[in-house]
């Protein structure tokens, strides 16, 4: 994998939603509740401890893949890794899947 494929990767993992799909579980969009904002901490208030944790290891594991699947392809070593580690937390804040609305 060559590093522009591993940034797009990265971006797109770090655009993954979990507030809102993980929600819809139980058929809620949490847009519309609480606070509005699909983060752990309205989850929380929404639906509870299980489902915030879900969302907040989910949201935490976005950024580790990232690192770790340019760790493996590329080597430990380098800027790589950092490079698609912060490309994924500009897909958090800005993320495709969410209207680039964080």
């Amino acid at each position: 994998m060559n590093l522009a494929a591993a940034v797009v990767v990265s971006y797109l993992l770090g655009s993954l939603v979990p507030g809102l799909w993980i929600p819809r579980l139980k058929g809620v969009d949490i847009r519309k509740h609480g606070s509005g904002n699909p983060g752990a901490t309205n989850v929380y208030r929404v639906l509870g401890m299980k489902y915030a944790l879900a969302v907040g290891i989910v949201d935490f594991s976005k950024g580790l893949l990232a690192v770790v699947l340019v760790s493996r392809i590329a080597g430990p070593s380098g800027w790589a890794p950092i490079l698609c580690g912060l490309v994924a937390v500009l897909g958090h804040i800005w993320p495709a899947f969410g209207g680039f609305r964080g």
